[in-house]
């Protein structure tokens, strides 16, 4: 259609899709054709947009020079249509390939440079953009005091705007800027804040990751569903034309038949003509009805078939549906051993800071905050949320178990409910927080219990509940 504007915005949303899946060699590719069609266009703005995306691909794969050479293009064009905004980002383009570059005078300059473009012009975004980077600036250059209060001048728009990635970045940072000037406590709450941001944003991905395959999933089961009462009705169409043009068949036959014989038989004894003309009508009647009931039976078969179809839709929906929900069950235990090893980690950072504490106030409050962390590590608030989705999932497990073998305790339903949903024995003793030789010796004593041979599989016997 010669539409050169749908062309240009087509390739530039398949580049976006390359960069989002770090497909970066393809980005560059259709990034590249896009400023040809701008060129031969004449669309500067569009042009210097485009080597913007093309600078910040060079510097994701470490190639600052020709990520420079790119945004040195596009400046000049956004300052000259007075592109304030671009401007900005511009700016911190430049600023990340200093940093990158190990320039910070430069990166300084720069970062500098957008936040003033920004604040003149009261671009909130710029705003929280220009301010983190200032912040991770001096945070490369050890002015600690100084990063912290950039981010949180970028925390505060961020939260204020409701920029949940922003918020979750600052949060990062501000946490190993408070640890380099040994604010610990503050460290440890912008640390705790970073994870809620963090996994509310994973958590939000992963349902949006559901939501879209049961949005699939339902799609495609309505398409074949439709398809199939189509091809029903066409079906049942097309067998009653052929039952209709069969009878008009038989029916002209018959009457020809009526006629020739009457022809032929006129001479002879007229009773005896119609006797066998019934006789004829009876029999033709007979196969009628016979095809009619073949008919039917057929119908009934196709009925059968649709009615099995629709059965094996529902076992496969209801297969899906489970297979979903482990899924979620192997999210919820994986998100525990996250939250354990972030524990354990900010823990062991804790416990160093102790050995170097000088007052005895300060270890004796770290010394709290470790039992704290302990105690939170093993929270059976956790494996009560997990026993309820647990529960939704594989209903009847503990109770069937527990009929089976009464004297199980709830450490052993706990371990048996991991090894249902196929998790390694690595992943059962992280979620545990217990060694691994800790997790052989469980399996041991549970098959023990249980009466296995070494031949059966734990796994499978579980699987029977």
């Amino acid at each position: 259609l010669n539409r050169i504007d749908r062309v240009a915005q087509l390739q530039n949303n398949i580049a976006i899709i390359y960069s989002i899946y770090e497909d970066y060699d393809n980005a560059l590719k259709w990034f590249t054709s896009l400023i040809d069609i701008y060129t031969k266009e004449n669309k500067e703005m569009l042009k210097a947009k485009t080597l913007v995306n093309i600078s910040n691909i060079y510097t994701l794969i470490g190639d600052y020079d020709k990520s420079m050479e790119s945004i040195e293009k596009a400046i000049p064009v956004f300052t000259k249509l007075g592109e304030s905004q671009m401007l900005t980002t511009a700016f911190n383009s430049l600023g990340d390939i200093f940093l990158g570059k190990k320039n910070l005078i430069k990166a300084y300059l720069n970062y500098n440079k957008s936040l003033e473009i920004s604040e003149t012009i009261k671009y909130a975004r710029g705003i929280i953009v220009a301010s983190h980077n200032l912040g991770r600036y001096y945070l490369e250059a050890k002015d600690y005091n100084k990063a912290i209060l950039f981010f949180e001048k970028s925390l505060a728009l961020s939260i204020q705007n409701k920029d949940r990635e922003h918020i979750k970045e600052n949060y990062r940072e501000l946490a190993n800027a408070y640890a380099n000037i040994g604010n610990y406590e503050k460290a440890l709450e912008s640390k705790n804040h970073f994870i809620i941001y963090n996994n509310q944003i994973y958590n939000d991905k992963t349902e949006k990751q559901i939501n879209e395959l049961k949005i699939k999933y339902e799609t495609e089961k309505k398409e074949e569903e439709i398809k199939n009462l189509e091809l029903n009705v066409k079906r049942q169409r097309r067998n009653l034309i052929i039952l209709l043009i069969g009878l008009l068949i038989i029916s002209f036959l018959v009457f020809r038949n009526l006629n020739l014989r009457r022809k032929n038989l006129q001479r002879e004894n007229l009773l005896l003509a119609q006797e066998k003309e019934i006789d004829k009508l009876a029999l033709e009647k007979i196969n009628t009805e016979k095809k009619k009931q073949d008919l039917e039976n057929l119908r009934l078969q196709e009925e059968i078939q649709a009615k099995e179809e629709i059965n094996k839709l529902r076992k496969q929906k209801y297969k899906t549906e489970i297979k979903l929900k482990e899924r979620e069950l192997t999210t919820n235990a994986l998100h525990i051993v996250n939250k354990n090893e972030t524990l354990q980690t900010v823990k062991e950072s804790i416990s160093t800071a102790m050995e170097s504490a000088k007052s005895a106030e300060v270890k004796k409050a770290l010394k709290s905050l470790v039992k704290s962390i302990d105690s939170n590590i093993n929270l059976d608030k956790d494996w009560e949320n997990f026993k309820i989705h647990f529960e939704g999932v594989h209903q009847g497990f503990f109770k069937e178990l527990l009929a089976q073998h009464p004297d199980l305790n709830t450490n052993e339903l706990r371990f048996s409910a991991y090894l249902r949903l196929n998790l390694d024995t690595k992943e059962v003793a992280r979620v545990l927080n217990i060694s691994v030789n800790a997790v052989e010796k469980r399996r041991y004593r549970l098959r023990k219990k249980f009466k296995l041979s070494p031949k059966d599989s734990l796994y499978e016997y579980l699987s029977n509940y």
